[in-house]
């Protein structure tokens, strides 16, 4: 939080007595291993965030799943993301399709496409054969860097604070630490593709964390093809 705070508009609180506002849970019951969240707000709605492994918190993977509760889906959920990568469907683990399927949303022209936004799966994500992409990119990249948790990139805090019209542009802030630089979702284990975006219907049986965040529903865009999950 405060890294997002130090490089944007967006400000944090704690929840006074708004039926809008984000849970932060260890757990959902029958899941294991989860780092997700809801994506965008949900008006007078709780939005659900779940860290429910060691792996959750890796501090680029925190502001990953933050970007979700601020309304941005995956990169690769782009609807213009055909220009930039190819998705080979067919060494796709099964279950995982929500994950790379195409969105449209004013979030999409906050900024470019970026190919090493925290956001961005890595190139073998969610691989059958993991020696096989399952990301092709159309243009010449790091492949080292895409799927990297290690921080935000540029383009990453430029469209947070374009989407929230913050007026100071601030340089990207991270924290590398040894061994996480590229703490991908190729490299999570356990049949992870990186993090699971959790179902709206599962806040009622949730086993809530004393942890209780929420933001004032000023700073959140409404984002609705539904409630992704």
């Amino acid at each position: 939080m405060d890294l997002i705070e130090a490089g944007t508009c967006i400000k944090f609180r704690p929840r006074r007595s708004e039926p809008g506002h984000v849970k932060i849970f260890k757990r959902l019951p029958g899941e294991s291993g989860v780092c997700g969240s809801e994506l965008g707000y949900a008006k007078n709605k709780v939005h659900t965030l779940v860290l429910g492994s060691s792996r959750c918190f890796v501090p680029g993977r925190l502001l990953h799943e933050f970007m979700h509760v601020l309304g941005f889906p995956h990169e690769q959920n782009r609807g213009d993301r055909d220009k930039y990568i190819t998705v080979n469907w067919k060494n796709m683990e099964r279950g995982m399709e929500l994950n790379y399927r195409k969105l449209n949303g004013r979030y999409t022209n906050a900024g470019p496409y970026d190919y090493y936004s925290i956001l961005h799966y890595s190139l073998y994500s969610s691989a059958k054969d993991p020696l096989v992409r399952t990301l092709i990119p159309r243009q010449e990249v790091d492949e080292s860097m895409v799927g990297q948790r290690r921080g935000f990139s540029k383009i990453d805090l430029e469209k947070l604070n374009t989407f929230y019209g913050c007026k100071q542009q601030q340089e990207p802030i991270t924290e590398p630490r040894e061994g996480v630089d590229n703490d991908s979702d190729a490299d999570e284990g356990e049949g992870s593709s990186d993090d699971e975006v959790i179902s709206v219907n599962d806040i009622n049986k949730a086993v809530m964390s004393p942890e209780q965040m929420e933001m004032p529903t000023g700073y959140w865009e409404t984002f609705n093809p539904q409630n992704l999950w």
